[in-house]
């Protein structure tokens, strides 16, 4: 048959192979991947607490070193946080604006204090701060956040057991406010910080947009390839001027195409 001696019909399959190809990569940002070494942020301001008959007790640095063991896999996995030691506050908002964190966790002075008045007819839980830096990266930030937030909830549950198991080995019977406090020993803050745009589609923005500008581009060279080829070119500066306005079209059609992808975010 002479159709089967049409290169093109032995070049369609490759092709359409090429083509899924090339529209396959552009599905790789969106696949959900599993965090390594996030670098998250923790700035300890526990002043610690001291008791009578008793030395100085720094609460948080038990969580702490309990957090750092269990953050690295028996398996010999690399983590999914990598814990960054930050001092002070002006230090991590810096840190934050660089975009050296995708999150941090903020220990307020008075935490060990507060820790302890739980067990105290007057208790007062311990507030943390959480923070979200979204514009670093809307997925790998919002891990972060879980990650953190399944923290504090672990912590939080430690904490109740243990005063709970305390209450019940002196046969003592709880207040109403030391119950309502048991509720969340713990109180956490959380704030996002270099928030993403309302119009933004949570952060997906660049990703839900970059399928259509790629097909955008895939046609306009098309058609710029056809518009050249079917042009009458009788001499090489014809072929010189054809080539030199293929080129410039390009440009102008990635020019308006960026233009309008940062308009869309």
């Amino acid at each position: 048959m002479k159709v089967l001696n049409n290169k093109l019909v032995w070049v369609a399959p490759i092709l359409a192979f090429v083509v899924i190809f090339i529209f396959s990569l552009t599905l790789f940002p969106s696949v959900q991947v599993k965090p390594k070494n996030l670098p998250v942020a923790i700035v300890n301001e526990d002043q610690g607490v001291e008791l009578p008959n008793q030395p100085k007790r720094n609460i948080w640095q038990t969580f702490l070193d309990t957090i750092e063991q269990t953050a690295s896999p028996a398996s010999g996995e690399e983590p999914a946080v990598k814990w960054v030691k930050v001092d002070g506050m002006e230090e991590l908002q810096a840190g934050l604006d660089n975009q050296d964190y995708y999150a941090a966790l903020v220990i307020p002075a008075d935490f060990s204090a507060k820790q302890v008045s739980l067990s105290s007819p007057a208790p007062e839980s311990p507030e943390v701060e959480i923070f979200i830096n979204q514009g670093m990266n809307t997925a790998a930030s919002t891990m972060a956040g879980q990650i953190l937030n399944g923290i504090v909830d672990n912590m939080n549950n430690q904490v109740r057991t243990q005063i709970l198991e305390g209450f019940d080995a002196q046969g003592a019977t709880l207040s109403v406010k030391q119950a309502s406090s048991l509720v969340n020993p713990i109180t956490k803050k959380v704030t996002n910080v270099n928030e993403i745009g309302t119009h933004s589609a949570n952060g997906n923005s660049p990703i839900s947009l970059f399928q259509p500008l790629w097909m955008a581009s895939m046609a306009s060279a098309a058609v710029l390839f056809l518009a050249v080829s079917k042009s009458k070119i009788t001499s090489r500066k014809d072929n010189l001027a054809a080539k030199s306005i293929q080129i410039a079209m390009g440009a102008v059609v990635s020019l308006v195409g960026g233009i309008w992808h940062n308009l869309a975010r």
